[in-house]
């Protein structure tokens, strides 16, 4: 039986040690004790008021942050502690992440008064608040706290660190303030905070940096890679005892570089870069071949719908051995021409000459939607559209794109337009929202790269979907139906 001295004298080591409070009280998915890596422990033992959690993926940021919160609000009475993520969803997550460790750990369960996904008040009159940045952060005003987490921190726009940094001054008592995050841009608040580090400590090395600075709220950086490179670039080295090298190498293909640096090397990423660098293009583009006008093997197409300032363009992709796509086609549209013409020439004079299209990707933006519509009636073989204008699922596309030819399984054609619009593409990070942009550089055109993107994605789309090809008997009706919706005759395309 555990004799009063023994239960003060556990609660006390709890109190004056987060770690062994984490380890000793806190229950894990698996049933057992968590136990935690030597970078988390180093984190959770540094009480001082202003810290930064630059830690790369897989490392567990956003657990460790919730450890050390729960810890101070068990164990510092009317502690008004405030977590800020840049979403909703992604508040609600972190705040069910808390309620779930509470359900699973009996000895802290009974300090809870309230607890669901936003709110959280303890029996010690302590309390745990989960919030959105967004709208700026207003809705965060006047609450008060003198703990505040903002995880994910570069995702956060200026504007809400504006609004929301504030909370914290004239609170009597000592104050915390962490922010949490890997890399994205040279930009922006999160950017400034690290540039204007105290010191940083990496793998058990301390770095004093910004001496000269006055103190005010310099923040102690605890950093740690997932991955650490030779000077080769090769994985020489995992950050976690719960990654191998192997697992990393697999991630890294599964990613892309740009991803893989940025996210598991802590690499700050230029705010306006270039997307397919020239050594990349000149990979994957053949140095003596010219287009194929016709092809009986399986291919994908991909269609650029221009508008009244862009080209409508369409390329074709011809399947090779080994799951590769060759780029073996590419055929621009005058500007003005109208979508009737470019969707008689998909429907009619394509198939002819490639009649075992697999998949074709349409640009969905503006009328394209009522385009697919009336494609689709054909019902031979698969036509889908992407929306452009979806900033998220246009990342993806980027970067699954980039991965693609970077793993070898691209080849284009000598085309010089394309060449010129792959070398000129350009990510840029809005320096509101912290976001990747991605298109044409100022005064050029991304036509040619947008069809090559979705005539990719109409590959990565294609495998074990196999169908009826030909649409050409069923391509006049459609047709029909479509310049009567648009109060156009149908015109012929000349391949």
């Amino acid at each position: 039986m555990v004799s009063l001295e023994e239960k003060q004298s556990f609660i006390e080591a709890c109190r004056d040690d987060p770690v062994f409070f984490v380890e000793k009280m806190l229950i894990a998915e698996s049933g057992k004790n968590y136990k935690l890596e030597p970078h988390q422990k180093e984190f959770l033992r540094c009480d001082d008021s202003y810290r930064m959690l630059f830690w790369a993926r897989r490392l567990s940021k956003s657990t460790t942050t919730r450890f050390d919160m729960l810890h101070k609000a068990l164990f510092i009475p009317n502690l008004k502690c405030l977590a800020i993520l840049p979403s909703w969803s992604q508040a609600t997550d972190y705040g069910g992440e808390i309620q779930d460790t509470i359900g699973r750990s009996p000895l802290i369960d009974q300090m809870f008064q309230k607890s669901n996904v936003t709110t959280m008040i303890l029996q010690n009159n302590s309390r745990i608040n989960l919030a959105s940045a967004g709208k700026e952060g207003i809705s965060q005003l006047g609450r008060g706290a003198r703990y505040m987490v903002y995880d994910e921190a570069q995702q956060i726009s200026d504007q809400s660190f504006g609004f929301t940094i504030p909370i914290l001054r004239g609170v009597p008592g000592k104050k915390w303030r962490t922010y949490s995050g890997t890399p994205l841009g040279k930009i922006g608040t999160f950017w400034e905070v690290y540039q204007d580090a105290r010191k940083i400590i990496e793998k058990a090395k301390i770095r004093e940096v910004n001496a000269e600075l006055p103190s005010g709220e310099q923040v102690i950086v605890f950093q740690r890679q997932t991955a650490y490179l030779d000077e080769y670039g090769e994985i020489i080295e995992s950050g976690t005892n719960r990654l191998t090298i192997e697992e990393l190498r697999a991630d890294r293909k599964r990613m892309g570089e740009t991803t893989f640096l940025r996210e598991y090397c802590l690499q700050w990423l230029d705010t306006i870069g270039e997307v397919f660098p020239k050594e990349l293009v000149e990979s994957i583009t053949l140095t003596e071949s010219h287009p194929k006008f016709s092809s009986t093997q399986e291919c994908v197409v991909g269609v650029d719908l221009g508008k009244n300032r862009n080209n409508s363009v369409v390329t074709v992709g011809e399947r090779q051995k080994g799951d590769k796509i060759r780029i073996i086609f590419i055929k621009s549209f005058p500007l003005g021409t109208a979508y009737d013409i470019v969707v008689d020439y998909c429907l009619r004079e394509l198939p002819r000459k490639y009649p075992n299209i697999r998949k074709m990707m349409v640009d969905q933006g503006g009328v394209g939607e009522a385009v697919i519509d009336s494609m689709n009636r054909a019902q031979k073989f698969k036509i889908d559209g992407f929306n452009f204008g979806n900033a998220e699922k246009k990342k993806s596309l980027v970067e699954a794109s980039v991965w693609d030819m970077e793993r070898g399984k691209v080849e284009i054609i000598a085309n010089q337009r394309l060449i010129n619009e792959l070398l000129e593409y350009k990510r840029e990070i809005s320096e509101k929202s912290h976001k990747f942009l991605y298109g044409k550089a100022s005064g050029g055109s991304d036509d040619y790269v947008d069809s090559l993107m979705l005539c990719l994605l109409a590959e990565r789309g294609t495998l074990g979907n196999l169908g009826k090809m030909s649409v050409v008997s069923t391509g006049a009706k459609v047709l029909d139906g479509f310049s009567q919706r648009f109060g156009r005759k149908r015109g012929r395309g000349i391949l």
